[in-house]
């Protein structure tokens, strides 16, 4: 069964703190720009290198510049932010981005990956793990993500969350995810987890999203 890619679709901004205004001159670099959400692939091959997929948001006038450092069994996204020295439009509405990072000449392993996510709560971005990528003899298409998620509850009852980087498409059930109230319907959340063909299928899905971490913004409304 093909497993769909939820990146190149359309997606809300985050909400990163920088103020709007008109650079005094060209790419006049910002705060640290974030990840909302971020797909690669399980295993990965020295023929078929690994993609990420990454998409986040700026704040109006900014735009970024993405990269990748790898270290010691690491894999650490990096980004850098800087004004497009344009004026600020519909009130400094954050513009979103998607971007795609090919890793070429890997070694064979296992790698942590990690990249500036932004919380549930939207607090400043910060580097931080978000699962493991491996560079081996035989692929497997297995589809990982982190990021950003609404959480809600369906008419059956079934859990479901719309990643920020997929809000035009339909939410994502939940195959398998740690205990939920239902004070947790409407809230955002910080999602890590994977694509899984649900048997059978997921809340009616043919696929589902089996999450590792999901940790849920409890501050008042």
């Amino acid at each position: 069964m093909r497993i769909p890619r939820l990146f190149g679709v359309a997606f809300a901004a985050a909400a990163v703190a920088a103020a709007c205004r008109e650079s005094t001159g060209p790419k006049q670099w910002a705060p640290q720009p974030a990840v909302t959400w971020i797909e690669w692939t399980s295993v990965a091959t020295r023929s078929q290198p690994e993609s990420l997929r990454i998409s986040g948001g700026l704040d109006c006038p900014y735009t970024a510049v993405w990269g990748v450092t790898v270290s010691d069994g690491n894999v650490i996204v990096t980004g850098r932010a800087y004004s497009r020295n344009v004026p600020c439009l519909n009130n400094g509405t954050g513009a979103g981005f998607d971007t795609v990072l090919v890793l070429t000449g890997l070694p064979a392993g296992g790698y942590t990956l990690s990249a500036p996510m932004l919380d549930a709560i939207y607090y400043t971005p910060s580097s931080r793990p978000v699962g493991m990528l491996s560079i081996g003899t035989i692929p497997d298409s297995t589809v990982l993500l982190a990021g950003i998620v609404r959480l809600s509850i369906d008419t059956l009852g079934c859990w479901r969350a719309q990643p920020w980087s997929a809000w035009r498409e339909p939410a994502l059930a939940l195959a398998k995810a740690p205990p939920l109230t239902p004070s947790a319907a409407g809230r955002q959340a910080f999602l890590i987890g994977g694509l899984t063909a649900g048997s059978p299928a997921a809340c009616g899905d043919a696929i589902g999203v089996v999450a590792s971490v999901l940790e849920v913004d409890a501050s008042p409304y």
